[in-house]
């Protein structure tokens, strides 16, 4: 049933939206730093393939998130982390409901994105392999764990009985991703420096049954058993023989028209660029405000999907914004904590949503050895 097509890039917004400002430090030795990051994204516009902002197919749109990272320097020019941001989506709400779902308005974006495990390395800098208190550069290779168990044919079930359902996984792509960041810095002064980030990741293939599929199979099956009973009907038949008669009828039709088969992706190279000015002033050695306006691009390259034989390569995504973030630091009873908040405000793109989001870090820092 083309009519749920709409819904194969129903929601691409959070992933490209959301990260940590990031630089090209590492944490002393034996330190560790733990991250809660509360986050609420909003939309109500989406980037076509040319570039032109329009009105979304869901309408006035929100996704609330919670995040978290652990990292633990583990000797002086390595810094282990786990990261998961977006991590939990908690909450959604759409105020339309795209084409062929009006049926059912309890649509959900909810569940677990996937986690990011890592190691930073300082390759330059005051910690790093070759010392340097100017210049700073790190890198950090890693894999993404998907975390979400996505069924579509549950969900379409949740959907046809009348319960919150959702179209899509909370993981981006399903499947373990591979890839390094890189980050390099450059200390103007004890008050100033500017920070360029890049970062590339490929994710394997994923095969599975998708939302689309589910809707398009028992669509067809749906419309095949009505007219089919009704004719039996017709013609004389007892209810239960009409009954039996629709069924064959239409799971024959169904698996030879719209086979319930699995659809592969093949994921293009997902990436994505930031430069970032740092400002940061400090009241005393254990008190200082900070602040960053950190331009992000995120370009992820197209993905080519497999269907009952016949493949389709769709477009390239990309989406710009700045990020203004403000940070507070200081020692709190025994520890010392930073608190963080941004703001992300999109600027151009193509084929993703207009997101902004808004997120707040509470940073607690530690000695464990």
């Amino acid at each position: 049933m083309k009519r749920f097509s709409s819904l194969v890039l129903l929601i691409a917004l959070v992933a490209g939206t959301f990260a940590f400002a990031d630089d090209a430090t590492v944490l002393p030795l034996g330190v560790f730093r733990i991250r809660a990051i509360p986050s609420y994204s909003m939309w109500s516009q989406s980037y076509a393939n040319n570039g032109t902002a329009s009105a979304a197919s869901t309408g006035n749109s929100a996704v609330t998130a919670m995040s978290g990272a652990a990292e633990l320097s583990v000797m002086n020019p390595i810094t282990f982390g786990l990261q998961w941001a977006p991590g939990y989506y908690v909450a959604s709400s759409f105020a339309s409901m795209p084409t062929g779902l009006a049926s059912n308005t309890k649509m959900a974006y909810t569940g677990p994105a996937d986690l990011q495990v890592g190691a930073k390395i300082q390759v330059v800098g005051s910690q790093g392999f070759v010392q340097n208190n100017q210049f700073r550069i790190a890198l950090t290779p890693g894999m993404y764990v998907p975390l979400d168990s996505y069924k579509a044919d549950t969900e379409w079930q949740n959907f046809t009985g009348g319960n919150a359902y959702r179209t899509m996984s909370a993981s981006d792509h399903q499947s373990f991703g591979f890839g390094a960041k890189a980050d390099a810095d450059y200390q103007i002064n004890d008050m100033f420096f500017v920070n360029l980030h890049g970062q590339a990741l490929y994710f394997l293939p994923n095969d599975s049954v998708s939302f689309t599929t589910e809707a398009t199979y028992y669509g067809t099956y749906a419309a095949v058993y009505a007219q089919t009973y009704a004719a039996a009907v017709a013609g004389g038949a007892s209810t239960a023989v009409a009954a039996s008669t629709a069924a064959t009828n239409a799971t024959a039709y169904a698996t030879a028209n719209a086979p319930l088969t699995s659809t592969k992706t093949q994921y293009g190279v997902n990436t994505f660029f930031e430069f970032e000015p740092h400002a940061k002033y400090s009241f005393s050695d254990t008190t200082n405000v900070s602040a960053g306006l950190p331009f992000s691009y995120t370009y992820n390259l197209a993905s080519t999907t497999t269907y009952n034989g016949t493949s389709t390569t769709g477009n390239p995504e990309s989406f710009l914004s700045v990020g203004p973030n403000v940070s507070f630091f200081s020692v709190i009873g025994p520890l010392p904590v930073e608190v963080e908040v941004q703001y992300v405000l999109p600027l151009m793109g193509q084929n993703s949503n207009a997101t902004s989001t808004l997120s707040l870090q509470l940073k607690v820092f530690g000695k464990a050895f």
